[in-house]
């Protein structure tokens, strides 16, 4: 079963979106992509999560939710 589950989940969000759906700070977030532990796109000047790369971070890291 899916942690982040709503009827309609988006495909990608932002830093900011992926704080507040762990609830944390956007510094956190960023942290966690520039050491390889939360994977990131690029999107012209934006960078974007995958909300499946971020429910995969949450399984594997249960200490965190």
């Amino acid at each position: 079963m899916p942690i982040l589950e709503t009827k309609t989940k988006p495909i990608c969000t932002s830093i900011a979106g992926a704080a507040d759906l762990i609830g944390v700070v956007p510094l956190t977030i960023s942290r966690l992509i520039k050491a390889k532990k939360l994977r990131a796109s690029r999107v012209g000047r934006r960078v974007v999560v995958r909300v499946a790369d971020i429910e995969k971070y949450l399984d594997a890291n249960p200490a965190v939710h």
